[in-house]
């Protein structure tokens, strides 16, 4: 509701993704096939002007990826917001990049 609004927003985020990858020999091993996860950690800064940086919120997370048909995931996160102490749950079907 416009609590983190500012003039500059920069954020920093690392990710690491993995798909697991077997062999299709039979159900279970193509299942497996499917899913994957990722973690991440991040911070978005908040100021009136690049170089002054008035906020910063930090968040991490982990999420778990079903690949429904190629280049699409059914995605489902759980990040954690120290600051704020709270944890968000997300799912959608959208990729990020």
């Amino acid at each position: 509701l416009g609590q983190y609004r500012d003039k500059s927003t920069t954020y920093l985020l690392a990710e690491y993704r993995h798909m697991i990858n077997t062999s299709p020999t039979n159900f279970w091993s193509k299942l497996a096939g499917k899913l994957g996860f990722a973690a991440w950690a991040g911070a978005g800064f908040l100021g009136p002007k690049l170089w002054e940086i008035e906020g910063v919120l930090p968040n991490y997370g982990a999420g778990l990826r079903i690949e429904l048909q190629p280049r699409m995931n059914f995605r489902l996160d759980i990040g954690r917001s120290p600051i704020e102490k709270q944890i968000l749950l997300y799912f959608n079907m959208t990729e990020a990049f």
